[in-house]
């Protein structure tokens, strides 16, 4: 069981957003037929929220040279990195073409 998290609403908007950006793009593009959405917490007060699927994967290609372009489909990664680094968290993303993409939100509690 997980306990009631302690965020601020500007906090909460930008995790509810990067999880629906996250969907959106399994959605869009993975062709997945399994996606999993995981929050995990930690006794240090950190939490993981985990958004995974069986799909193609992500080319490598998408992640180079592509945070700071304002046009083309690497907008919705560059932007979710942006809400993470809002809340003070980080967002990783992992994937292989053909294994599917993991995209990780960690956290802490921030009152306030």
């Amino acid at each position: 069981k997980i306990p009631v998290i302690n965020i601020n609403k500007n906090d909460e908007l930008h995790i509810k957003r990067i999880a629906q950006e996250a969907l959106v793009n399994v959605k869009k593009h993975s062709q997945a037929k399994i996606i999993r959405v995981l929050l995990m917490s930690y006794e240090t007060g950190k939490y993981s929220l985990i958004v995974e699927d069986d799909g193609i994967g992500i080319a490598k290609s998408c992640f180079i040279g592509h945070d700071n372009e304002d046009t083309g489909e690497h907008v919705g990664l560059s932007i979710m990195r942006d809400r993470a680094q809002q809340i003070g968290g980080h967002l990783a993303i992992e994937s292989e073409p053909g294994e599917g993409v993991r995209v990780i939100l960690s956290f802490y509690e921030r009152e306030n």
